[in-house]
């Protein structure tokens, strides 16, 4: 709700949102004003801090914007950062698909693999953006996302979502037959395995390769919009990925180097309107780890397609600071 921070020219100024409005569709509310004070006091005496409207006032709505997704450290440098908390909605579940090696191992053919890979990733861009199509509220699909870093890669999911999603994932025998759901329930996130330090060991190749490869996202409108051509692309490249996973040999040939993120479609509206993440990141429903350049090239020139170049200043690679309303 605020920040703090000092000024290249040695102001001590506080920040945030003075007046909201709230935008059917969002979850947020969307900032109209953002309002700020000086310290006239003595910066390093905090109990003379005194916060008084500014006499050469900054421009307050470009700071808010630009700290929060500008990047760079030039705007000065940030020393309080004052959050809006609220109730825990429950117990935190996570969800964990497997493969099934005994499964994949008694398929015939490529073109079988390709299409139980095609169903795996339909059911997600679904879920997480389309969740109506599949008989999924918008309430339980914005209660799911997976958190940034996880190497476990769990779908984190709040008030009982966890169970929607595993009981849909498996409503088609074909995703049931091939990948084990697993769902584990904790206290909330600070009891989860991503908090606790049970991580993959940091000397295995496969997890020291994760930080090398382009990371791609995929927004919501190519999501949605684009989806056979999509999945056209990505289920051969997640099936190498797949392919590898049982066989780690061949992971440095695979089109994918990790599994890939669903930060939810949550996000396209985990935004309050004034900052500066590009629509690809804050609009993602997919984050793809790729090693190939062909690949990357052909998600990028689908998701561009018919957009104007302002449309997007940062195309679709990088992390997503904002994965999802469970991450926040």
């Amino acid at each position: 709700l605020r920040i703090e921070m000092v000024l290249p020219d040695s102001r001590h100024v506080a920040f945030g949102p003075s007046k909201w409005k709230h935008v059917p569709g969002n979850l947020y509310p969307t900032t109209l004003e953002v309002e700020g004070l000086c310290n006239i006091g003595d910066l390093s005496n905090e109990s003379s801090w005194d916060w008084q409207p500014c006499n050469d006032e900054p421009n307050f709505e470009d700071l808010w914007y630009a700290t929060r997704g500008g990047g760079g450290g030039s705007y000065g440098v940030v020393t309080a950062v004052y959050y809006q908390l609220h109730k825990k909605p429950g117990k935190l579940t996570g969800v964990t698909l497997v493969p099934r090696a005994d499964a994949w191992a008694n398929l015939d053919t490529h073109e079988e693999a390709l299409a139980v890979t095609r169903s795996f990733l339909d059911f997600h861009f679904s879920f997480f953006a389309e969740p109506e199509a599949i008989l999924v509220t918008e309430e339980v699909s914005n209660s799911c996302g997976m958190a940034d870093g996880d190497p476990n890669r769990y779908i984190y999911c709040f008030q009982g979502a966890g169970d929607v999603f595993k009981a849909r994932f498996e409503s088609d025998p074909i995703r049931a037959e091939y990948f084990n759901v697993g769902l584990e329930h904790w206290e909330s996130f600070v009891h989860s395995k991503f908090v606790d330090g049970e991580f993959p060991p940091l000397n295995e190749p496969a997890y020291q390769s994760f930080l090398f490869p382009g990371f791609v996202t995929i927004d919501v409108d190519t999501v949605v919009n684009k989806r056979e051509e999509l999945l056209d692309i990505l289920a051969p490249c997640w099936l190498s990925g797949i392919y590898a996973f049982f066989d780690p040999s061949t992971q440095f040939d695979a089109c994918m180097s990790s599994e890939g993120y669903f930060p939810g479609g949550n996000v396209q509206y985990a935004s309050d309107g004034m900052d500066a993440f590009a629509p690809s990141r804050r609009k993602a429903v997919y984050q793809f780890s790729i090693r190939k350049p062909d690949t990357i090239e052909k998600i990028w020139a689908l998701m561009y397609e018919g957009k104007d170049i302002t449309y997007d200043n940062f195309p679709g690679s990088g992390c997503l600071n904002h994965f999802s309303s469970v991450s926040y």
